[in-house]
């Protein structure tokens, strides 16, 4: 009798020990798909910030961006038309921009910070030039919570 009561309890431990250890894999496997997340979102700013800064060393950017940063929306549309090279640049480097902002909203979750960052995007959307570049985007390239979050900016300014 002792023996059946000695090895109903280590039968119930043993399978309690796998539930917690499932519970645990679960916990861990969750951490670690936060943290890989985290770290894409990062590695993404970083190679365009990467590329911005290649851009911004560039003498004529600040020429560029003087030329596109406060012009109307129908000579944006005629100067993109005429000056391809310039109006790439212009574009990349706001690109790369929106993706410093994606990978910061992904990673800077609480709401002061989310608060802060709409702040930014919301002044930056205030002039013609940029606010076009930075409209005209492929919203499903957009993490979707981001892209929510962007569309809201977008619609509140104007």
């Amino acid at each position: 009798m002792n023996l059946e009561k000695l090895d109903r309890i280590f039968s119930i431990s043993s399978s309690l020990g796998v539930l917690i250890g499932i519970i645990f894999l679960i916990v861990e496997i969750s951490q670690n798909t936060q943290a890989i997340e985290t770290e894409v979102a990062w590695a993404r700013a970083n190679m365009m910030v990467d590329l911005n800064t290649h851009l911004s060393e560039n003498d004529d950017m600040s020429d560029i961006a003087a030329k596109f940063g406060r012009m109307p929306r129908s000579e944006i549309e005629q100067a993109r038309r005429t000056d391809t090279a310039d109006w790439i640049s212009y574009s990349t480097y706001w690109g790369a921009r929106r993706i410093y902002w994606e990978a910061r909203y992904i990673t800077q979750s609480t709401p002061e910070d989310r608060e802060r960052l709409r702040v930014l995007i919301a002044n930056t959307l205030d002039f013609p030039g940029r606010r076009f570049v930075l409209e005209n985007i492929d919203f499903a390239t957009l993490d979707p919570e981001f892209g929510k979050f962007y569309q809201e900016i977008l619609d509140t300014t104007d």
